[in-house]
């Protein structure tokens, strides 16, 4: 468990407690929430067991939890976690995919994170997966959203949604970059899931971060080529060539897939 903060810092706002068995993971984990001035690493616990006495103790808003462990599993833990700490919100961070685990999200987590990721995307991927971003970031950032409908339209809308925020904060260099992008993934919601998505864009101090969410269980996207021939299908490459990072969540409701383009001169 980390120790006192010294109480002449600021409060964090999001209070995190780390579950796994494997102490130098948790080590990289707590070195990589702690570089966000917003997020306090409050407990730690080797085992399910242990994770559900220090819930209980400390009622951290967001609880980072492995599945495969000693005592107890996550899979096992998870109901009683929310028994213990109802408030919290627990995202699941395995090495296994989720479809290997299809009722993790059903026993009460927020959403599931696979271990797979690069480490630049793991903070973001899980802070996205809980909604804790904003509280996380605090005043460091600013944030609209929006929801839109499962029609194609919704498309363009977007993009008017996305290029009027930007240029509200003066950063209009980077709306074609960043309206690129979003057509890309509202496309993806709207015609291949038949999904309605909600867009989230937040101002960060070092870039712009877009959120794009939608109900649809199924989809785990992944770039491909597509045939010269093909009109579309190269949405993901586009994403991938362009951001400057980006990632999916798996959530109890459905996906959130986000990316980062930096802003001039940071």
């Amino acid at each position: 468990m980390v120790g006192q903060v010294d109480p002449r810092e600021p409060a964090a706002s999001v209070r995190v407690m780390l579950v796994d068995d494997v102490a130098d993971l948790r080590l990289l984990l707590g070195s990589l929430f702690k570089a966000y001035p917003g997020i306090e690493v409050v407990a730690e616990a080797a085992d399910g067991e242990q994770a559900v006495t220090l819930a209980g103790i400390h009622q951290p808003d967001l609880v980072v939890l492995d599945l495969a462990m000693p005592v107890l599993d996550g899979a096992s833990a998870l109901p009683r976690l929310r028994e213990v700490a109802p408030d919290s919100r627990v995202v699941v961070l395995s090495a296994v995919s989720p479809a290997s685990e299809p009722d993790t999200l059903a026993l009460g987590a927020t959403a599931y994170v696979e271990k797979t990721i690069a480490t630049d995307r793991l903070v973001v991927d899980v802070l996205a997966g809980a909604g804790l971003l904003d509280a996380a970031l605090g005043a460091l950032t600013a944030r609209v959203d929006a929801e839109f409908p499962a029609q194609p339209w919704s498309v363009a809308g977007a993009r008017a949604f996305v290029r009027a925020t930007l240029e509200r904060w003066r950063e209009e260099e980077l709306v074609d970059t960043v309206t690129l992008l979003l057509s890309e993934l509202v496309t993806n919601a709207v015609v291949h899931a038949a999904a309605a998505p909600s867009v989230a864009v937040h101002l960060l101090p070092d870039r712009v971060h877009v959120e794009v969410a939608d109900d649809d269980k199924t989809a785990h996207l992944e770039p491909r080529e597509a045939p010269l021939s093909a009109e579309g299908g190269r949405g993901l490459l586009l994403v991938e060539a362009l951001a400057d990072s980006w990632g999916q969540v798996t959530m109890s409701g459905g996906k959130v897939v986000w990316f980062d383009v930096l802003r001039d001169g940071r």
